[in-house]
C-alpha cells in the first residue's frame, strides 16, 4: 500500500470528483486514477462508485475513509517531529487559504519568511472560505486564512488584513457621478455576488440587511474578477474589496466609498486551539500577522 494512493483515495471521497481530486493533489487525472485502482486491487474490495458526473465512496469505502486519514495525518505529524529535531531552520509548513488572500495578501509576508527561513517548505492551496477551518482541524494543514464573520469553534485566530469595501456601479449608473454612498442608495439595485453558501456572499447580506434592505442577486460568479467584470457590461452592481479591484478592465466600473453601514472585509489567520505541534509553523504565524 502507497501513501499517495492513500492521499488520493481520501481527496477523491472529498471532492467526489476524479478531476478535481488530481488537480488538487498535482497530479494527471489518469495516474490518480490508476493508483486508486492499484489501492483497490491490493486491498481486494472495491473503495468507489464511478459515476456519469462524479464518484461517491461504497460502503466499504466508507469504513477504509477515517483509517486512511488517520495514516495521513500520522505521517504529517511524524514529517513535523523530524523537522522539529532539526529545529525551526528545517520543515514544512502547509496553509490553505481563500484565493484573494493568496493573490493580494500572502505573498510579501511569505517571501520574507522564506528569505529569513530559506531551508523550510512552504505547501500553498486555495480554496473557498468554509471549508478551510475543517481542513485545518484535520491535521490537512497548519494554518488557514479565512474570512468568516465569527470565530471558528476550537480554533484560535489572528487578524492579518482589514479589507475597505467599496461599491461598484456601470460607468453610466446614475451613482456613477458620486464619489461616495451610503449603502441604502442601492435598495432597490440587482447584486453580482459569490455564490450562495460562500462567506462573501453571507458578508454582503448581512451589510444590505445593516444598511436596511435585502439583497437581490441578478448573477453569481467564483472570482472577484468576474464579478467585476459583470458589473462593468451592465449585470448589476457589487460589493468589492478594495485590494482586489482590477486597473484592466474596459469599459471598467466605477468603484464608490460606501459611507454608511462601515463595510470592512475581515481576514483571519487560523490555527487549533489545542496548539500548532510544527515548529516551523509556529515561526510563521509571526510573519503572516505582520501588516
Amino acid at each position: 500500500m502507497d501513501v499517495n494512493q492513500l492521499k488520493y483515495f481520501v481527496e477523491v471521497a472529498r471532492a467526489k470528483n476524479f478531476t478535481r481530486a488530481a488537480r488538487n493533489c498535482h497530479v494527471a487525472q489518469p495516474a490518480l486514477s490508476q493508483q486508486i485502482r492499484k489501492l483497490e486491487t491490493q486491498l481486494g474490495i472495491k473503495l468507489l462508485k464511478r459515476l456519469p458526473r462524479g464518484a461517491e465512496l461504497t460502503p466499504e469505502g466508507e469504513v477504509l475513509l477515517p483509517y486512511a486519514e488517520g495514516v495521513l495525518k500520522s505521517l504529517g505529524e511524524a514529517e513535523n517531529v523530524a523537522a522539529d529535531l532539526h529545529g525551526v531552520s528545517r520543515g514544512l509548513v502547509r496553509i490553505v487559504t481563500l484565493p484573494s488572500a493568496c493573490v493580494y495578501v500572502l505573498p510579501q509576508r511569505i517571501a520574507a519568511f522564506r528569505r529569513d527561513h530559506p531551508r523550510i517548505d512552504i505547501v500553498l492551496e486555495e480554496t473557498v472560505s468554509a471549508r478551510i477551518p475543517d481542513l485545518v482541524l484535520s491535521g490537512q494543514y497548519d494554518l488557514g486564512v479565512n474570512q468568516a464573520l465569527d470565530p471558528v469553534p476550537r480554533m484560535k485566530r489572528a487578524l492579518i488584513h482589514k479589507d475597505e469595501l467599496v461599491l461598484a456601479v456601470p460607468e453610466h449608473h446614475p451613482l456613477a457621478a458620486k464619489s461616495e454612498v451610503k449603502l441604502i442608495e442601492a435598495a432597490h439595485e440587482t447584486f453580482v455576488v459569490t455564490k450562495k453558501d460562500t462567506e462573501f456572499r453571507f458578508l454582503v447580506e448581512d451589510l444590505c440587511r445593516r444598511a436596511g434592505f435585502t439583497m437581490r442577486a441578478a448573477f453569481e460568479a467564483d472570482h472577484f474578477d468576474s464579478i467585476q467584470a459583470y458589473c462593468a457590461v451592465g449585470m448589476g452592481v457589487a460589493l468589492i474589496p478594495r485590494s482586489v479591484i482590477l486597473k484592466t478592465l474596459a469599459p471598467a466600473p466605477k468603484y464608490l466609498r460606501i459611507t454608511q453601514p462601515r463595510a470592512i472585509r475581515n481576514l483571519w489567520l487560523l490555527w487549533p486551539e489545542a496548539g500548532i505541534k510544527n515548529k516551523a509553523a509556529e515561526t510563521m504565524i509571526g510573519y503572516l500577522t505582520q501588516e
